[in-house]
């Protein structure tokens, strides 16, 4: 039976998707020693933001046979090491494509209209900020 660790919660679903395979576990913590103890007994591991797989981590999981950055980057993977130690490393290139072209629309849409500006201006008190601010319309 495979053995798993996440070094931070992730989706249901993607938990799911783990437990098929295998047993699943969160890591207690993402520092370099507690990941050194966690991964001991593991076979794949999925890393988020937190933590470093350091050479030092790696060289020291000696079941661990694939990670998985739920992510783009993988900055905070040592990769020439995991590849010297025969480690897969994946990741998720395209997950937050949607959610950055969304952002980038919505950011455009405060720039352009001036969400922002206007809500710190009425928070503030600055009422008038209604009557220096207009909307652009094509007709």
């Amino acid at each position: 039976m495979f053995q798993f660790l996440l070094t931070e919660p992730i989706h249901e679903a993607g938990v799911r998707v783990l437990e098929a395979e295998g047993a699943v576990r969160l890591a207690r913590g993402t520092d370099e020693e507690m990941l050194i103890a966690e991964l001991q007994d593991i076979d794949g591991a999925v890393l988020r933001a937190r933590g470093r797989l350091t050479r030092r981590v790696l060289a020291s999981a000696p079941r661990l046979k694939v990670v998985g950055r739920h992510g783009v980057g993988v900055d905070n993977i040592d990769l020439d090491a995991a590849t010297a130690l025969g480690i897969q490393v994946v990741n998720t290139p395209h997950a937050v494509t949607q959610g950055v072209v969304e952002h980038t629309v919505a950011l455009m849409l405060d720039a352009s209209k001036r969400i922002s500006y206007a809500d710190r201006r009425t928070r503030a008190g600055d009422w008038d900020v209604r009557y220096r601010l207009s909307g652009r319309e094509q007709i």
